[in-house]
């Protein structure tokens, strides 16, 4: 029932919201969420910040020793950006994962749009804006909110050259 305008209106004020509330509360964050992001505060602010960094880029995980975990320079470059522009606080720490949160709001906001009927688009960002995993999610899990946009991007790629009959959309087929 929503015109153009309304849909705009819908889409852009779920977009806001959902953002404001990735950020709404950061200190209220379960204390065992820490352990494996305030370790990885000294070795991400040991990096230069140069290509030399990448000579090894793969490094075991600073938290829990022995297990065989391992981290990317990439995310310790990414973070280490994240923790010079809002500092060694909460917020710096969290960011990666909110602003990889906002971003899929607005991506999945492309793809629904792109699928559904009119008015999709704006009711997938409503509908994620609220959801209580993605949410929680936004808040603490960069591994699997950096994927979602990144996933989004591939879909709105593949969905255009279909629509163009592109020889990319031509090589998927078979």
């Amino acid at each position: 029932p929503f015109g153009r305008a309304g849909l705009i209106v819908l889409a852009t004020s779920a977009i806001v919201a959902g953002t404001a509330l990735r950020f709404a509360s950061l200190e209220s964050l379960p204390e065992g969420l820490w352990v494996d992001d305030v370790s990885e505060i000294e070795p991400t602010l040991e990096l230069n910040g140069t290509w030399k960094d990448f000579a090894d880029s793969v490094r075991p995980h600073p938290f829990g020793e022995g297990t065989g975990g391992t981290i990317g320079v990439l995310y310790l470059e990414s973070f280490r950006l994240a923790l010079r522009l809002m500092g060694t606080t909460v917020l710096g720490v969290r960011f990666l994962s909110i602003f990889a949160g906002a971003v899929s709001l607005v991506t999945a906001m492309l793809v629904a749009r792109s699928v559904l009927p009119r008015g999709g688009g704006a009711l997938a960002a409503r509908i994620l804006a609220g959801l209580r995993w993605h949410l929680i999610m936004s808040r603490i899990g960069w591994n699997a909110m950096v994927i979602a946009p990144l996933a989004d991007l591939a879909v709105l790629l593949l969905i255009r050259a279909r629509r163009r009959k592109s020889s990319v959309s031509r090589r998927t087929r078979s």
